[in-house]
């Protein structure tokens, strides 16, 4: 049997012959997004009608703080009769152990809402949100209420404490500051650019390969 030989170009077959001539070197193209740029760009997404893509956002940065086990959510409109944005769907113990990212004691076998908003009056936003999911008397022990405005902490603990005691679910309000406080100390601004469609400027950096190293050294 006649085996085909492989044809290679002729800068390529140079550099299988003497590779040590050739630049090893690569150009990796990353987005820089100032904080103060993004906190403005956030608070802003209602009047670029972002919504959806806000809920999009939030639950793939809840999947990779909070808990991986989120459901994706149908239905042209948020929340739907479902009264929930997303929700935890149950994992098996075996399961849970291969989670490299949200990991939680109780996430897996327990019911969590999240309910995410860009409106202005989250407070009231989160009230209604957290009653309408008691409503459903489904054994949430959880909600997650995901806002794009600010909550200041002392204001934030208080309707924390009353809809704990009006509904028996333990509620946690998550606000920009805890968003932008996760994406730059995880390092998602990526994720958010692509979630968001938010525009930035990207850099080129060269990434030295050994050669290229050995040559710039000598020179």
């Amino acid at each position: 049997m006649k085996v085909q030989e492989a044809k290679f170009s002729s800068k390529e077959f140079l550099k299988r012959r003497r590779p040590e001539k050739f630049s090893d070197s690569t150009i990796r193209e990353t987005g820089s997004l100032d904080r103060v740029v993004l906190e403005h760009f956030l608070s802003t997404l209602n009047t670029r009608n972002q919504e959806l893509q806000f809920e999009d956002f939030a639950k793939r940065i809840c999947e990779k703080i909070i808990c991986p086990n989120l459901l994706e959510q149908t239905g042209p409109v948020a929340g739907g009769d479902g009264k929930t944005d997303t929700q935890t769907f149950p994992v098996s113990e075996q399961s849970k152990i291969l989670w490299f990212e949200g990991v939680n004691d109780t996430s897996n076998k327990e019911r969590w809402a999240f309910a995410v908003s860009t409106r202005k009056d989250w407070k009231k936003k989160c009230h209604e949100d957290v009653l309408k999911i008691k409503e459903t008397e489904r054994g949430y022990t959880k909600v997650f209420c995901v806002t794009n405005q600010s909550a200041k902490s002392n204001i934030r603990s208080e309707v924390e404490d009353t809809l704990k005691t009006k509904t028996g679910i333990d509620v946690r309000i998550l606000d920009i500051n805890w968003l932008l406080d996760q994406i730059y100390k995880n390092h998602f601004e990526q994720l958010v650019i692509d979630s968001l469609s938010v525009p930035t400027q990207y850099k080129r950096e060269v990434i030295f390969g050994e050669n290229d190293y050995k040559k710039h050294k000598k020179t």
